[in-house]
């Protein structure tokens, strides 16, 4: 009888445990949940904070700019049109002459400019480097022959 008793005070126990599923982590798994979700939220809050400064700041530029484009354009069609009226006022009656000027000169020595003379300094500096090379490379070859010979 002792052996039932304690079979139904089991059976019971299990009974209770399996019928309710309160579990004690649910809380901090909601909580979790919770903190993931306001982490999402101030991260999307940021985000949108962000691309809107960029659009206004992208807007203004561009209202700048065609402000600007609209200025030149006036300007430049006022500038036009005074520059019309004052050829006609003129009907050319000026004596002005215009040449062309320069500031540099081809007459340097033997006829050349300097950006020629730098080349040419360049070129001989070159050749004399590798004709260095070359002959410090040959002499080592060289000196490694007469050492083998030497050897044998």
């Amino acid at each position: 009888m002792l052996k039932k008793l304690y079979f139904l005070i089991l059976l019971f126990i299990a009974f209770i445990i399996f019928t309710y599923n309160y579990v004690f982590a649910q809380n901090s798994i909601d909580d979790m949940k919770n903190t993931a979700n306001n982490v999402k939220n101030a991260v999307g809050n940021a985000e949108n904070a962000v691309e809107n400064t960029v659009k206004d700041v992208t807007n203004s530029v561009k209202n700048e700019t065609n402000e600007m484009q609209n200025n030149a354009q006036n300007d430049a069609q006022n500038n036009s049109n005074n520059y019309s009226q004052d050829t006609m006022l003129r009907n050319n009656t000026s004596n002005y002459n215009a040449t062309r000027t320069s500031s540099e000169t081809n007459n340097g020595l033997f006829g050349m400019n300097s950006t020629t003379w730098i080349w040419l300094i360049l070129a001989i500096a070159a050749i004399g480097i590798i004709s260095l090379v070359y002959y410090y490379s040959a002499g080592v070859t060289n000196n490694n022959h007469n050492y083998k010979d030497n050897d044998e």
